[in-house]
């Protein structure tokens, strides 16, 4: 296990080397390949840039807590200088995504 960290040196280098693909949303323009960002909650947060209503814009796609404790998988239009998963990100995409992780 990595000081400071809930992974092992395994599980952080396959959370690093993870491409996450969202396929079939309801909202077309969060599909796509998401790229390793960095480690949050001991997960993965992805980014990928794309375009949303014809504007360029930042998807996230990240692991975020919740008020009972748990955790859930988000996708997040974020502006630049904000950060996911904060009443401060307006632009929230609320859904419950199956996520299939493969490392590429």
């Amino acid at each position: 296990m990595l000081k400071g960290y809930a992974l092992t040196e395994n599980e952080d280098a396959a959370v690093r080397n993870t491409v996450c693909v969202v396929e079939g949303a309801g909202v077309v323009d969060v599909n796509g390949h998401y790229k390793f960002h960095e480690l949050k909650h001991d997960a993965g947060y992805y980014l990928r840039r794309g375009e949303f209503g014809g504007k360029p814009a930042k998807f996230t796609l990240y692991k975020c807590s919740l008020s009972n404790g748990g955790f859930q998988w988000f996708i997040s239009i974020t502006p630049e200088d904000k950060e996911p998963g904060t009443m401060s990100s307006a632009n929230e995409l609320f859904c419950l995504i199956l996520i299939i992780v493969s490392s590429s």
